[in-house]
């Protein structure tokens, strides 16, 4: 799936980002320089690309990359995807643990088609290629499994868990702020949202 959308297309969006010196402008700068972990992990992956496979540097004349980013390099769009890859299948793997839970009321089949219909949508509905998006979704899944196992289990470390899976997934990007909206989505399911109902 993920082959599709970095080899079946083009985003016309990400310019100049496909070689160290533009990445390294782009992430150094603004709120992308707190977007840590993703940022590194592509670095990472391409100077080990670099190091091992230093035919495949340079991008082709007739590629469509070289619009892009004219100094851009096939190790580093490769690197961008195998980040990206990597997390989305461990996604994909805790989107199965997620709907194992017995909280989670769904049949069999939907236990399985809920998660490949999400990754699927997650996939095509990527716009642009960047080394956070699909790892902040990680994050988000690694912090719903660990609440959905206290709430089933109600052992406080499944809620430390959670938390410092917040903390690393803002090191990512600032998303990781939506788990609040998740808790307080169960709590209302859970609770109800009289006021009665908290104390």
């Amino acid at each position: 799936m993920n082959s599709i959308v970095y080899f079946g297309f083009v985003s016309n969006y990400t310019k100049f980002l496909f070689s160290e010196v533009t990445y390294e402008g782009q992430y150094k700068e603004s709120v992308y320089k707190y977007r840590v972990i993703g940022k590194e992990a592509v670095l990472k992956i391409y100077h080990f690309l670099k190091e091992n496979y230093p035919e495949d540097e340079k991008l082709a004349d007739d590629s469509p990359l070289k619009a892009l980013d004219p100094a851009g390099s096939k190790n580093f769009y490769m690197a961008y995807f195998i980040v990206n890859t990597i997390m989305l299948v461990l996604g994909g793997i805790i989107f199965i643990f997620i709907f194992e839970n017995s909280i989670i009321l769904a049949t069999d089949k939907e236990k399985y088609l809920i998660p490949f219909v999400s990754i699927c949508i997650i996939t095509l509905s990527l716009f642009v290629i960047v080394p956070y998006d699909i790892m902040a979704y990680f994050f988000l899944l690694i912090f719903a499994l660990c609440l959905f196992h206290y709430l089933q289990k109600n052992k406080c470390i499944w809620l430390i868990l959670g938390g410092i899976s917040v903390l690393v997934g803002t090191l990512n990007r600032e998303t990781s702020a939506l788990s609040i909206s998740l808790i307080a989505t169960l709590c209302v399911f859970k609770y109800g949202i009289s006021k009665r109902s908290y104390n």
